[in-house]
C-alpha cells in the first residue's frame, strides 16, 4: 500500500485548495478528473478510501472529501492537481488555484477582492452591495423597490423629453448567460448568477424575459433574431443582456467586440445590433433599446494609478441648424453598455458573479423606481470606479449612446391600470 508523502504541500498552495474549495466543487467533474488524479500519482488505486469515494464519485461531499484531501498528498500534488485539471477541461479552476485570476474574461476569487471603501454588515447594506465583495459569500438577492409615480410629464422638465414608459409588460428583456463552453473555453465559475439576477431584477421591473443558457454561437444568433422580429407594438423598451467569453477583433480595419458561443465560435455585437435598426425592427422604432455585454474585450488588464490633476480644455463648435424631415434615423435610440473597455478584460467573482452585472442589478433595483437609465448606468460605474483586487486591478465600463434624445424612466411595477386605480 502507498503511503501520504511525509513531505508537506507548501502552505500557500493547501490555503489555495481549501479557499476555493466551495466555489468550485460543483463545477468539477470528479468521473473525469478521477482518473487524472490516479495517473499523476495523487492517489493510489489501493488507497483506503478509494472504494467509498469511486462508489459514488457525483456526490458533491464526495469530491469535497478528495479535493480536500489533495492538500495531505504531498509536495507535487498541487502541480499534478492543476495539469490534471486543464487536460480535464477545468482550465479555469486550474487557474484560479494558481494565481487567482484569468488570462481572459477574469475570475476573482474571495480571497482576492479589496475595496477602497469601509465594510459594514451585508445585512445592513441594502444599497451598498458592492461594499462587502471581499467577505461576503452570499450572493446578491435582488429585490426591486417598486415605483409609486410616472416620471413621463413633459412639464416637468421641458429642456428634456422622456420616453414612454407605461406598457405591461414594460418591455421584453432577453438574457443569454454561457457558462460551460466544455473543451473550447474556460468554465466560467460564478456567472450562473449574471443569470439568476438578472432575470430577477427584468422580471420584478416588470419584463417578460426570455432567458437562455449555453449557446452556440449560431444559437445566440438565432434567438436574438428571432427576439427582434417579435411584435414590440404594445411594449415601450426592450433589453439584451448578454453574458459570455469574448474577445476583440483582430482585423485592425474592423474593431469589434466578439462575442463567444460555447462551440468556440463568436458572432459581433454590431451584427446584434443591426437586428434592432429601425428598418430590422420597425415595432421598435422611437423605442429604447439597451445592450448590455458582459465580456471581455481583449487581453490588457487595467491597473490603478494614482490620481494627478490637469487642466481640462474646451473647444469652441459653431451652431447648426437642423431642419426635421419625415424620416427616421435607421440607428436611434440606442443604449451601448460594455463591462469594460475596449482590449481589456472583464472581472468576475467565483462566488457572487461578474462585477459589472451584479453592480448594475444592485443599482437598478434600489435606483430605478425614481431615476432614469443614463443616471443610472452612472451610479454603475461610480461603484465599478472603487473596485480593486489585491494587485490593485480594476475596471472601466462603457457606455456609448446612439441617437438617445430623451430620458428613460422604468417605473419598475408601475403600470397605467395601478395609476388609475390610484
Amino acid at each position: 500500500m502507498h503511503g501520504v508523502s511525509s513531505f508537506k504541500m507548501n502552505a500557500e498552495h493547501r490555503a489555495r485548495i481549501e479557499s476555493c474549495c466551495d466555489a468550485v466543487i460543483h463545477k468539477i467533474n470528479m468521473s473525469i478528473l478521477w482518473p487524472k488524479l490516479l495517473q499523476r500519482e495523487i492517489f493510489y488505486p489501493d488507497d483506503v478510501n478509494i472504494p467509498e469515494w469511486t462508489n459514488d464519485l457525483g456526490n458533491e461531499d464526495i469530491k469535497r472529501n478528495i479535493f480536500l484531501n489533495i492538500r495531505t498528498r504531498g509536495p507535487n500534488a498541487f502541480v499534478n492537481l492543476c495539469d490534471s485539471l486543464r487536460e480535464t477541461g477545468h482550465t479555469e479552476i486550474a487557474t484560479l488555484l494558481e494565481n487567482g485570476q484569468m488570462a481572459s474574461d477574469k475570475i476573482i476569487s474571495k480571497s482576492h477582492i479589496s475595496n477602497v471603501q469601509e465594510e459594514e454588515d451585508f445585512e445592513e447594506l441594502h444599497d451598498r452591495f458592492y461594499t462587502v465583495l471581499k467577505k461576503t459569500n452570499t450572493p446578491l438577492q435582488v429585490k426591486v423597490k417598486k415605483a409609486t409615480q410616472f416620471f413621463d410629464d413633459p412639464a416637468e422638465n421641458p429642456f428634456v423629453a422622456r420616453y414612454r414608459m407605461r406598457s405591461n409588460p414594460r418591455g421584453y428583456a432577453l438574457i443569454i448567460v454561457n457558462i460551460d463552453f466544455g473543451r473550447n473555453q474556460s468554465f466560467r465559475v460564478g456567472a450562473e448568477h449574471d443569470a439568476e439576477n438578472t432575470k430577477q431584477l427584468f422580471t420584478q421591473m416588470g419584463f417578460k424575459v426570455f432567458l437562455f443558457r449555453d449557446l452556440s454561437a449560431k444559437n445566440m444568433e438565432t434567438q436574438i433574431k428571432e427576439f427582434a422580429q417579435k411584435d414590440f407594438t404594445h411594449v415601450d423598451s426592450s433589453f439584451v443582456i448578454i453574458s459570455s467569453h469574448g474577445s476583440q477583433c483582430t482585423d485592425t480595419d474592423f474593431n469589434n467586440t466578439l462575442i463567444t458561443g460555447t462551440d468556440g465560435d463568436k458572432i459581433s455585437c454590431d451584427s446584434i445590433m443591426e437586428f434592432f435598426t429601425a428598418s430590422a425592427c420597425p415595432t421598435l422604432a422611437g423605442k429604447p433599446k439597451v445592450f448590455i455585454f458582459q465580456v471581455c474585450r481583449g487581453e490588457q488588464v487595467q491597473c490603478a494609478v494614482k490620481r494627478t490633476v490637469s487642466d481640462t480644455h474646451m473647444s469652441d463648435y459653431p451652431n447648426w441648424i437642423s431642419f426635421p424631415k419625415q424620416t427616421i434615423r435607421n440607428y436611434d435610440d440606442m443604449f451601448e453598455v460594455y463591462s469594460t473597455l475596449s482590449g481589456f478584460v472583464s472581472l468576475r467573482d467565483t462566488v457572487n458573479g461578474s462585477w459589472y452585472i451584479q453592480v448594475l442589478c444592485e443599482v437598478f433595483m434600489n435606483h430605478a423606481h425614481s431615476r432614469h437609465i443614463l443616471d443610472l448606468l452612472h451610479e454603475v460605474e461610480s461603484r465599478l470606479a472603487t473596485l480593486r483586487t489585491n494587485i490593485n486591478i480594476c475596471q472601466t465600463a462603457v457606455v456609448t449612446l446612439k441617437g438617445i434624445t430623451k430620458h428613460c424612466y422604468l417605473h419598475p411595477g408601475l403600470f397605467e391600470d395601478d395609476q388609475a386605480k390610484s
